[in-house]
């Protein structure tokens, strides 16, 4: 006869295994499997629960990738709700404008502008402008996500995105955030090959993608010479340059 103890532990062994256990056996003609059991490469199945970064690589496959994401919104999955949260426009500028928040704040415990600015001032003269530019980058990036894609000085703490609440603006707000971090990574990756660092060399390898001393495209650091270059078409060369990086190299689009 089983002791007490001993039912108790069962018990125990039994609601483990049901809280490991998928609450879907099969998923559009995909088995699922728990998370843990998941193997990488492993296509025909799809886990219970959202892995990071497992929707933007270009490994897994389209149709894969789009189950995932289907079985994921079915479950309701709150770090998928999360990440999918992650590239919407409003969290992408309060991300930034916490980003120069905190610069600013750094300074201001260290003399504030007047100080930056000497301290620029004895810097090398490659070294002072590297630093002016990426003030001006982190500006600009923040007015891409707060005018260009609908921010509005709009905060959200919920995070996530089937609650989220802008009702139905959540299309527009997640479509033109996401649009918003394409053009920041084909902005940053333009100025990591255009505008030389103080200390970075490219590989021989990779020279060919490195375009040192040539004549600028774009202004980085100059919201409005993004806006101006969105118009005109200067960005769209820098968007079939990066393209091209991306696939002959093997790196994803956030490489830089």
């Amino acid at each position: 006869m089983l002791s007490k103890r001993s039912i108790e532990n069962e018990i125990r062994k039994l609601q483990k295994k049901i809280e490991n256990t998928p609450r879907i056996w099969k998923f559009r003609g995909r088995r699922v499997v728990a998370e843990q059991d998941w193997e990488w490469g492993d296509w025909t199945k799809l886990p219970d629960k959202y892995i990071e970064f497992i929707l933007n690589t270009k490994n897994a496959p389209a149709d894969w990738q789009l189950d995932y994401s289907m079985l994921m919104k079915k479950l309701q999955d709150s770090e998928y709700a999360r990440a999918r949260c992650s590239y919407c426009a409003i969290k992408q500028a309060q991300d930034q404008r916490a980003v120069i928040d905190k610069q600013k704040s750094r300074w201001e415990a260290n003399g504030g502008e007047e100080a930056k600015q000497k301290f620029y001032e004895e810097c090398n003269a490659l070294l002072r402008a590297r630093f002016r530019l990426e003030d001006g980058m982190r500006e600009a990036e923040w007015r891409v996500y707060n005018e260009l894609a609908g921010a509005a000085n709009r905060r959200c703490n919920v995070l996530n995105y089937f609650k989220c609440p802008n009702g139905e603006e959540w299309k527009q707000l997640l479509s033109d955030g996401i649009a918003a971090n394409q053009l920041r990574e084909d902005v940053e990756w333009y100025d990591r090959h255009w505008n030389q660092g103080h200390s970075f060399r490219p590989t021989e390898s990779e020279r060919k993608w490195y375009h040192y001393g040539e004549p600028p495209i774009i202004d980085v650091s100059s919201f409005e010479d993004i806006c101006k270059a969105l118009d005109d078409g200067r960005l769209d060369k820098i968007a079939a340059e990066h393209k091209r990086y991306t696939k002959e190299t093997g790196y994803e689009s956030w490489a830089l």
